[in-house]
């Protein structure tokens, strides 16, 4: 499956008022890998192209260096994409600016479109940078991009690394694995059955309604019959970009909870899933959906085909 994108770089800069010295803290947090057949994705890696980077920086040389202090380092419950085999966790740290004055800038990818899963596995948390004001992560209002935001002494900012996308269907996942993953604190109860169906009390798994759970998720999917190939474009133009889209029917969207302009994840037989974003269209046949000659090959189906299509998940780290 998909690794943790390839660029979060991190940089907090100004006069220490202590020294008067110009510094700069650069980070570049390590990230969950993806999952794979035979293993969980391992947690808060660097992927090999980084070479000898440093993406797990001492505290303590840190906050001898810099005007910072790291209040904590962990690895974001629920980051990994869950799956058959689990995405790897994502790195998080919350860093807060002791004296003085500094500023913020971060330049990354995958903070809209996260880490893919694969056969079925679900995406990863994305990237992301908050800054911690009153107890709750407010985002930047553009993610990934932040250019000389201010800090003041006693602001804290919250560094999120992706995670790793799932490998495979979630509800074919041992319990037994799941019930390790809760225990461990990679995964939270209420994820456990979100995203695996397996229902736990007291560390315990209950099987009898795991059984009854993963039924009912499993006959809650939903699935469309492929038309086209398209002769009209499958893309919006965005800025110097464009990005693709599905026409759904409004049934077929409230049978997936999703909204006009929401990313959407289409499932084929093929490896990855092709992500689009919603446009709900009074004018598109109800359980059909449209897709282009390119949107074939990518899934690896023909036309008539039925394939599962379902909102993108983002999971709520923590």
């Amino acid at each position: 499956a998909d690794i943790h994108r390839t660029s979060f770089h991190n940089l907090i800069g100004g006069v220490d008022s202590a020294t008067g010295k110009e510094f700069v803290h650069y980070e570049w947090s390590s990230g969950g890998n993806g999952a794979f057949l035979e293993a969980d994705g391992p947690s808060s890696m660097a992927a090999i192209d980084w070479g000898d980077l440093c993406t797990v920086q001492s505290a303590e040389v840190m906050e001898t260096r810099y005007p910072l202090h790291v209040h904590w380092t962990r690895q974001a419950m629920n980051s990994g994409g869950a799956g058959h085999t689990r995405g790897g966790l994502g790195t998080r740290r919350a860093l807060q600016l002791t004296r003085g004055q500094a500023q913020y800038s971060l330049l990354a990818d995958g903070a809209v479109v996260p880490p893919f899963g694969i056969l079925g596995g679900e995406s990863a948390a994305p990237v992301g940078s908050y800054m911690h004001e009153d107890g709750e992560d407010r985002p930047f209002p553009t993610p990934g991009k932040v250019g000389g935001h201010p800090m003041q002494d006693g602001d804290i900012i919250v560094l999120q690394s992706a995670g790793g996308g799932g490998y495979g269907d979630p509800l074919t996942r041992d319990p037994e694995a799941v019930l390790e993953d809760v225990v461990e604190g990679y995964v939270s109860i209420e994820e456990a059955k979100r995203s695996y169906g397996v229902i736990i009390h007291n560390e315990q798994i209950d099987h009898s309604a795991t059984v009854i759970q993963r039924t009912q998720q499993m006959n809650q999917r939903h699935s469309v019959r492929l038309t086209g190939p398209a002769i009209t474009s499958l893309y919006e133009d965005i800025g110097r970009g464009q990005k693709r889209v599905a026409r759904l029917h409004p049934d077929d969207a409230a049978a997936i909870n999703v909204v006009d302009d929401q990313l959407m994840e289409l499932l084929g037989s093929g490896g990855a899933p092709i992500r689009a974003w919603v446009r709900i269209d009074t004018t598109a046949r109800v359980g059909h959906l449209e897709l282009d000659a390119r949107g074939y090959e990518m899934l690896r189906v023909a036309a008539d085909q039925e394939i599962q299509i379902r909102p993108l998940f983002r999971p709520q780290l923590s």
